[in-house]
Order: structure tokens, then C-alpha cells, then sequence
């Protein structure tokens, strides 16, 4: 859900009065589960983490991820995506064990993908290294 205008500064004033969490359970009434994640899914509103300016505030909570601007005017709440894994994508190729007739699955990387907090901090160069820009 994204507002901005008006309808955020309804958003804002209740942040202002009532603070994060009456605005994040105000905001969840319009969550309407899978209709809502089907709708995300088909018009590319699907994120690695929840995009932030350089002005935001974000707090996450229960699984939603509030992101706000007072300066600019506009609120955004995004809700956490966990589909479960494809069991096609957390092993490997079949590898045939010898002289055992048997075949065992080798594990990937992308086993691990699974367990990934979808709104975790993303990993920054220890001091004096070169990454990114975050």
C-alpha cells in the first residue's frame, strides 16, 4: 500500500499522535491476505527489501515493513512474501553414487535462499573494503 497526499496525511497525523504501531495496525485493514499478494505479484510490487529515500523513516513489525516521509507526504506499508520453497530448487543435480545403484541429490546454494529474511539489512563491506553503494 502506498499514500501519499491527503490520504497519507491521515497516515502521518496518527503516526504523530499515536505512534508506529497504531499506524501499522491501521494500515493492515486493508491487507486482504492472498487477494492482496496476487495483486503485488501481477503488477511487479515485489521487492528484495523494502525501498527506502534518502528521508524515510522504516520500522518493521510482525512481518510489515512501514515506511514513511512527514517531508515529503507519503506512507507506505509493505507486508512480507514467504512462498514456500520449489523442493525442485533446494537440490542438485541427481549424482549416481557408485557401485551403489543408488542416486542422492547434491544440496546448492540455493537451499539456503530459503531461510532469507526478506526485509533483513543487506550485508556491508567490513571497514576499508570496496562494495556496493547501499
Amino acid at each position: 500500500m502506498f499514500l501519499q497526499g491527503d490520504e497519507a496525511e491521515e497516515v502521518l497525523d496518527l503516526l504523530d499522535r499515536h505512534g508506529v504501531d497504531a499506524a501499522i495496525d491501521h494500515l493492515t485493514g486493508y491487507d486482504y491476505g492472498t487477494e492482496t499478494t496476487q495483486a503485488a505479484l501481477e503488477n511487479g510490487y515485489v521487492y528484495d527489501a523494502p525501498p527506502v529515500g534518502a528521508l524515510d523513516r522504516t520500522v518493521i513489525r510482525d512481518g510489515y515493513a512501514l515506511t514513511y516521509n512527514p517531508f515529503l507526504g507519503y506512507v507506505s506499508l509493505l507486508r512480507a512474501h514467504t512462498a514456500p520453497p520449489d523442493p525442485t530448487l533446494r537440490s542438485g543435480p541427481a549424482v549416481e553414487r557408485p557401485g551403489t545403484g543408488t542416486v542422492q541429490r547434491r544440496p546448492t546454494a540455493r537451499h539456503a535462499a530459503a531461510d532469507v529474511d526478506p526485509f533483513a539489512a543487506p550485508a556491508r563491506p567490513a571497514p576499508g573494503t570496496w562494495g556496493p553503494s547501499l
